[in-house]
This record gives structure tokens, C-alpha cells and sequence, in this order.
């Protein structure tokens, strides 16, 4: 049995009829570098389901002791066009802050990838995620919890929106060159972090 696979995709992507159902329990352990001190235990696990048309559906979820976050999105492959994902996910943290508080929240993402066969170009990936105010990751819930900051004072750090775009150009046999972009804006700060990366990339011998 012979498959064809498009030459754009993104990460989730299936083919039809095909489905992945992987489950993970452990206990998370900090960096080094990282004000989290607990190490609670946690259940992760999402579903992907490849449909006809090129279309692939996926869900998720991370559960834990005062963190609960659920994921639904699709990805879908638009042939000439390219194929993108779309994905929501939800998030509950308590315990946050100096002051114990709740807070959820929404982050919503988009991601798009293409290849151009006639040129060799690759944009690998070109994304943007938005994240709501009270949304926190499973690690910067834990953080919060461990810091003597106040939430509003520990939210000025915590990230609003982020978009990254990766494009790779093949040279034949002289190798390649790429650039990678990426751009970080944070609630209740002013100033974005920007990130460019030029390089090349060349096999010897």
C-alpha cells in the first residue's frame, strides 16, 4: 500500500483514518533556574484523529493538583496553499500569587507551514499564539505559586502574544541558509523581545 503525503504539514497532522492516543503521568521537576519549589504529580494525555480531506482533529489535556488545562483545535492541509492548525487551549490555576488567588484564562494559536518544491524553500513554520490575561502554563503556574510576589506584580513578566516565523532556503550542493524570527510581548510591559537568527548550514566531506 502506497501513500502520499503533502509536502506542507503541521505538527498534529494525520493521515486519514490514522489516530494517536498517548497518555503520560509523572511528577514535575524544576529547573534549576526556576523559582517553582513544588513537584506535584500530573496525568497528560490528547487524541488525534486523522478525517478525509486532509483534515486532522486533536484535543488534550493536562491535569494536576490546583492546575487543570483542556486543548481542541484541527489542522488542515490546503495543498497549494499550504496547511495550518488552529488550537484554544483553557487553563485553571489556583494558589497563584502571594495572594492565592484563581485565576483561568485562554490562549488561543496559529500555526501555518508551506514548501515551495520548485525553489526549495521551506517556511517549516510561521506562528502566532495569543494569550488572555488570566492564562497561565502548567510551569508558570507552579513559579507563582513559589514566588513572594504579588500576581499582579509577577503578571508584568507573563506573556501576551508571540509569533515566530522559520524560512530555509536549500543551495543545492552548496548547503543552505536559514532565518529564524520571533517577537514576545508581555502583559503590563512595554517593551517586546525580538529575536533574529541568520545562518548557513553545509555538509563536509
Amino acid at each position: 500500500q502506497v501513500y502520499t503525503q503533502s509536502f506542507s504539514a503541521v505538527p498534529y497532522m494525520l493521515r486519514e483514518g490514522q489516530q494517536s492516543y498517548p497518555v503520560f503521568a509523572g511528577q514535575y521537576r524544576p529547573a534549576q533556574s526556576s523559582f517553582a519549589q513544588d513537584t506535584p504529580t500530573f496525568i497528560q494525555a490528547s487524541l488525534r484523529r486523522g478525517l478525509s480531506g486532509g483534515t486532522t482533529l486533536f484535543g488534550g489535556s493536562l491535569i494536576s493538583d490546583q492546575y487543570n488545562a483542556g486543548l481542541l483545535g484541527f489542522a488542515h492541509d490546503f495543498a497549494g496553499f499550504g496547511a495550518i492548525s488552529v488550537d484554544v487551549t483553557h487553563a485553571r490555576s489556583d494558589a497563584m500569587g502571594r495572594e492565592k488567588t484563581t485565576s483561568s484564562g485562554q490562549s488561543f494559536r496559529f500555526r501555518y507551514s508551506k514548501s515551495l518544491a520548485a525553489t526549495d524553500t521551506n517556511f517549516s513554520l510561521i506562528g502566532y499564539r495569543y494569550s488572555t490575561g488570566g492564562y497561565y502554563s502548567f510551569n508558570e503556574a507552579l513559579n507563582s505559586r513559589s514566588t513572594e510576589q504579588t500576581l499582579d506584580t509577577y503578571r508584568s513578566g507573563h506573556m501576551k502574544s508571540n509569533f515566530t516565523a522559520n524560512v530555509s532556503q536549500q543551495l543545492g550542493g552548496y548547503g543552505g541558509v536559514y532565518a529564524n524570527v520571533s517577537k514576545t510581548a508581555y502583559w503590563d510591559k512595554s517593551k517586546a523581545d525580538t529575536s533574529i537568527q541568520l545562518g548557513y548550514s553545509a555538509s563536509v566531506g
